[in-house]
């Protein structure tokens, strides 16, 4: 294998490594965060030209640390949420939240495959998992409903109080006017009364 970029010098045989084996029987191979020769967590796809020889693989590789990035929840409320990627082990492949690290247990164990969207709750979190059809990976999602639906409750409270202060000043405006329209009706009949 010949780098190229800032590695353009360095030449080494990876015909040992997994991801070649896999790449070169399969056509496609994306692999899970691993160390690598440089001990840092990274994933590897690799890709066999199919047309002609010579035989050729082309390989990329994607530093793990910045692919926690692509996991920010687009909703505010979802900010209190555990978003993270898990490979078929359980092993945390990317994680929003860094108090673990990459490529540690997540202790969710091993994955079997399946369809959907699998929701679990465990005492006061609710869990949904689901595959990646692209990789052999799980998308998952943790999070305390209190957590995520405090600005909801909030906006509730608001909502309440508002209708409350509203309708208060709608039965003071209410009152005012009658008492108005009523001391007018009583200074038209007190004229009457003194013409006739």
């Amino acid at each position: 294998l010949v780098h190229q970029g800032h590695l353009g010098r360095e030449t080494r045989n990876y015909a040992d490594r997994t991801w070649f084996q896999r790449a070169s029987t399969t056509g496609v191979w994306v692999s899970d965060l691993e160390p690598g020769y440089r001990q840092v967590p990274h994933i590897s796809i690799a890709v066999r030209r199919e047309k002609g020889p010579p035989f050729l693989i082309v390989r990329a590789s994607l530093h793990g640390g910045g692919l926690h990035r692509q996991l920010q929840p687009n909703w505010k409320a979802f900010t209190a949420a555990d978003v993270f990627l898990i490979n078929r082990r359980g092993d945390y492949q990317a994680r929003l939240q860094p108090d673990r690290p990459l490529m540690a247990a997540s202790g969710l164990g091993q994955q079997q495959r399946f369809d959907g969207v699998h929701i679990q709750e465990i005492q006061d979190t609710i869990q949904l998992t689901t595959w990646l059809s692209s990789v052999p990976w799980v998308l998952g999602a943790s999070y305390k409903p209190k957590e995520v639906f405090a600005p909801v409750l909030e906006m509730r409270c608001f909502a309440l109080w508002s209708l409350v202060l509203g309708g208060i000043v709608i039965v003071f405006l209410v009152l005012l006017t009658a008492d108005t329209l009523v001391n007018r009706l009583e200074t038209k009949r007190q004229r009457i009364h003194h013409l006739n």
